[in-house]
């Protein structure tokens, strides 16, 4: 059982584009589908993998179809993406029941054959893709998967849970997932985050009856001081130069210069006026400085 509470190292490696909201709006579609023609093979899949409880049956049953959805070319553009999201699912059932196989590889290549038996062979279409996740990675994955879970099916929705509590889970999830795209170096997962504070924002601004600090989350990549002080040095430079160009390459500038030499000559005009207004002088102000020095000297003398 993998542990979903601790903190996951973030594998910078894996590539999260289009698994989240994508593959599970997908994958949720093919649900209400019907799978019964995979009735059969997935019972023989679930004995040839020691399932002897047949618990896999159902979960088996939805990722066959969706495994031929995606040979169908129904995610054409998405063939990677969808592959990760049934490792996924067929690793959150490896993690709940006791199968014989390790893995999610071991377990793929299990139901491959099984599949060929049942004239099903197409359906090794994510074979390149499956490899078993880090236990880290899927804690992310699974946590992603509850995130959005609350946002689409009762927030945007307005599901079984209430708005406000189900806000307060994704803030529970989101706060954290932003602390580690920011020590990280996963573009792919700060993009899935940025593009889920940007649907929740713009969802939770409707909503009138939660508490304001649940209606608005801030970018994952938080605040970067050296990229805001950058900025300001950028946008300062930027102005300065554009008042030099319109100062001495356009209209601007003959309209200004004569305005300045004008309020030069009245600056000058008025520093003249203080002079005579005012006519104390160096010269004069030695005089008095001497006249001082020679009272004192008188008085010295006499004594």
């Amino acid at each position: 059982m993998v542990n979903d509470n601790s903190s996951p190292i973030l594998d910078d490696e894996f590539d999260f584009k289009d698994i989240f909201p994508l593959c599970k709006i997908n994958f949720k579609a093919i649900e209400i589908e019907d799978n019964t023609t995979y009735a059969n093979v997935c019972n023989n899949i679930s004995n040839a993998i020691g399932d002897s409880n047949l618990t896999f049956v159902d979960t088996c049953k939805k990722v066959s179809l969706y495994l031929k959805h995606i040979k169908d070319g129904k995610y054409a553009n998405h063939i990677k993406p969808s592959c990760l999201y049934f490792n996924y699912m067929l690793k959150d059932a490896l993690d709940k029941y006791a199968f014989t196989c390790n893995n999610t590889e071991q377990c793929y290549q299990k139901m491959i054959t099984e599949y060929s038996k049942d004239n099903k062979n197409e359906l090794n279409i994510c074979e390149v893709h499956v490899k078993d996740f880090k236990n880290d990675t899927f804690v992310v994955l699974n946590k992603l998967n509850t995130l959005y879970d609350n946002f689409l099916y009762n927030i945007n929705y307005k599901g079984d849970k209430n708005i406000c509590d189900a806000a307060e889970e994704c803030l529970k999830i989101y706060s954290p997932f932003s602390e580690i795209c920011q020590k990280g170096n996963n573009k792919s997962f700060c993009k899935v985050l940025q593009n889920f504070q940007a649907q929740y924002n713009d969802q939770m601004n409707k909503v009138t009856i939660c508490n304001e600090a649940l209606k608005y989350l801030p970018s994952p990549y938080g605040t970067n001081m050296r990229i805001i002080i950058i900025s300001l040095f950028i946008i300062t430079f930027a102005i300065s130069a554009i008042i030099f160009i319109l100062y001495k390459c356009t209209p601007c500038g003959s309209y200004i210069r004569p305005r300045k030499k004008k309020l030069n000559k009245l600056w000058n005009n008025e520093g003249r006026h203080l002079k005579l207004k005012y006519p104390l002088d160096k010269s004069s102000k030695t005089s008095s400085g001497e006249n001082y020095q020679i009272s004192y000297n008188s008085a010295e003398y006499s004594l």
